[in-house]
């Protein structure tokens, strides 16, 4: 919970730092720089408590416990495919990859950075800020929050939220926060570095974005599937969750979710619709290029 003696504790900490650091005066410029903007976002102050935590490694991951002397396991329980920094909490493990993929912002020409928590924060704190990219900054971090939750409520009290609903989650705590703001369309094109980078760009004029996904250990213990629907802005116009009846492969997956999807799009009576779809062979399939497996002809061929 926030207080005003956990604000003061973390200032009196960075002023310490400063103090104490005479040997590194760079990184201490650099994380006085990063609390004032991080101090700057117009976001619950918890969160910013929290981001400044991340920021600096002060958050018990399994990797940081271990460094602290509490000897544990430093492998992800969630998804027993790394080492549980907070780098793969936050961006790595298999749910928070679907949580970003289903959210409403994304910062693909910084990718390569998200091995390193402070230098992707410190990259989206030097950008050129606008009123778009702040709003989309603002996102992220409670999207992190989320992310960091969902993590908790697995870990503490074996409870699994699907990864659109915790992006949903994160993307309706922002706008509760902001209740004297009109409805706000959020664009998701990526930052440009100074050396070019160029990520995802919105879709061109009159048509509908639409991204899918789907994952397994959903809710009913089978396969649950999802879809996040943008206008040519950027602005959310739909983000749907659903259960599939029974445990399927992901390809099998993947393909009821684009289903889905263009059913919302003909019954939304939408004409121009763009689908973003990860598979190739996904691709190649309703492109007819070449013959579908036998479990998924039904669901082609339907499509």
């Amino acid at each position: 919970m926030f207080s005003v003696s956990s604000a003061y504790e973390v200032a009196s900490n960075l002023r310490e730092e400063l103090r104490g650091n005479t040997g590194s005066s760079r990184g201490a410029e650099r994380d006085s720089r990063t609390w004032k903007r991080t101090w700057a976002l117009k976001i619950k102050a918890k969160l910013k408590h929290f981001v400044w935590r991340v920021y600096k490694g002060w958050i018990a991951v399994n990797s940081a416990l271990n460094k602290r002397g509490i000897k544990v396991d430093e492998q992800s329980k969630r998804c027993g495919e790394g080492l549980e920094k907070i780098e793969h909490v936050s961006f790595h493990c298999r749910k928070s990859i679907l949580i970003w993929k289903m959210s409403s912002v994304q910062w693909d020409g910084i990718q390569h950075l998200t091995e390193s928590f402070p230098d992707w924060w410190d990259k989206l704190r030097e950008a050129r800020a606008s009123e778009d990219f702040t709003a989309r900054l603002e996102i992220s971090v409670y999207t992190l929050w989320q992310i960091w939750k969902s993590r908790n409520s697995w870990l503490f009290e074996e409870k699994e939220t699907e990864p659109l609903l915790i992006a949903q989650r994160a993307l309706n705590e922002w706008n509760e926060f902001k209740p004297v703001h009109p409805q706000t369309n959020v664009p998701t094109q990526s930052i440009s570095s100074e050396e070019g980078t160029q990520g995802w760009r919105c879709p061109e004029s009159g048509m509908v974005r639409i991204n899918v996904s789907s994952f397994r250990g959903a809710s009913n213990g089978g396969t649950g599937i999802g879809l996040v629907m943008r206008h040519e802005n950027g602005g959310l116009v739909l983000a749907k969750p659903s259960l599939l009846e029974a445990t399927q492969s992901s390809l099998s997956a993947e393909l009821e979710s684009i289903r889905m999807g263009l059913q919302e799009a003909q019954g939304r009576g939408l004409k121009k619709v763009e689908m973003q779809i990860d598979e190739m062979n996904i691709v190649m399939w309703l492109q007819r290029q070449i013959r579908p497996i036998a479990e998924v002809m039904a669901i082609v061929d339907d499509i």
